[in-house]
């Protein structure tokens, strides 16, 4: 019994699955999408833990400018030239700790645009804080530089 409809049922059920070709090309593609997804994941937490780094200085400068804004002037040359050191969630270590993850210096500076006269209390300064992490202390990757201007 050859009939029509038997060949019919027969050629169709040949034809019914993939063939190697297809996939072959299926997997090759779905690969180079894993590997282009895999390529953007590493870039996206590259870029969160530099938007982190970045925010912890900030936070670290901004909590350095309270402590001057809240000191007397008479004792803001405390501030002048003096290290601070950080661990990772931005909590203050002892001087030259080597768990510290943050560094920061302050400098105290006169206005640029002053007229040059003799130092008095009354003069106005301006404080510069550089924070940047201890592992990278070359002064290009000093991201946060904050400065308070004197009255």
């Amino acid at each position: 019994m050859n009939s029509p409809l038997s060949r019919f049922r027969a050629n169709k059920m040949a034809r019914s699955g993939f063939s190697l070709v297809e996939v072959t090309l299926a997997l090759g593609v779905m690969a180079f999408t894993i590997i282009s997804l895999m390529g953007l994941l590493t870039t996206g937490c590259q870029s969160s833990q530099q938007s982190m780094r970045r925010n912890m200085k900030s936070e670290i400068a901004q909590g350095i400018l309270g402590a001057v804004q809240l000191s007397r002037y008479q004792l803001l040359a405390q501030f002048d030239n003096n290290h601070f050191f950080f661990d990772a969630q931005g909590n203050p270590l002892p001087s030259g700790d080597n768990k510290a993850v943050y560094q920061a210096q302050t400098t105290l500076a006169a206005p640029k645009n002053q007229i040059d006269f003799a130092p008095s209390q009354n003069v106005a300064t301006n404080v510069v804080v550089d924070v940047w992490a201890v592992a990278e202390p070359s002064l290009t990757n000093r991201t946060v530089r904050l400065i308070v201007a004197g009255d």
